[in-house]
């Protein structure tokens, strides 16, 4: 029984601290715009799949040529980026956000701006093929 209780007694807490969290209109909003930007390119790059040759250019600190090519599918590493530095960064604030609430906002608007250069990146990419 107790191992149940302790178990129930860690969820109350992690629901208390997350809707506290969340409660903070910029971790929020941040959180929010990296969500909307991600599930966004996600759907940008299966709308533009048809129009994309096989091989998109991705890896631009490489030399010219074929180095800097990668398949189409690649063009999904953007996103998931993204959307694991959200993750990691939410998880961070999720712990920090008690102690440190302005680290916490800083680390929620860090990842909704890595989310918008993701989408600005991946626009950039496939304008540039297509």
């Amino acid at each position: 029984m107790t191992n149940k209780s302790n178990k129930t007694n860690y969820m109350n807490r992690f629901v208390k601290r997350y809707r506290q969290v969340f409660h903070d209109q910029s971790i929020l909003f941040s959180s929010i715009v990296a969500c909307i930007a991600i599930l966004g390119s996600i759907f940008y790059i299966f709308l533009s799949t048809s129009a994309l040759p096989s091989q998109v250019p991705l890896y631009y600190s490489l030399p010219w040529g074929e180095q800097r090519l990668a398949q189409t599918t690649a063009l999904l590493t953007i996103p998931a980026s993204a959307a694991m530095i959200l993750i990691l960064n939410i998880g961070i604030v999720l712990f920090f956000y008690k102690t440190e609430p302005v680290i916490s906002r800083l680390l929620a608007l860090g990842a909704g701006f890595t989310a918008l250069i993701g989408v600005y990146t991946l626009i950039r990419i496939i304008l540039l093929i297509t």
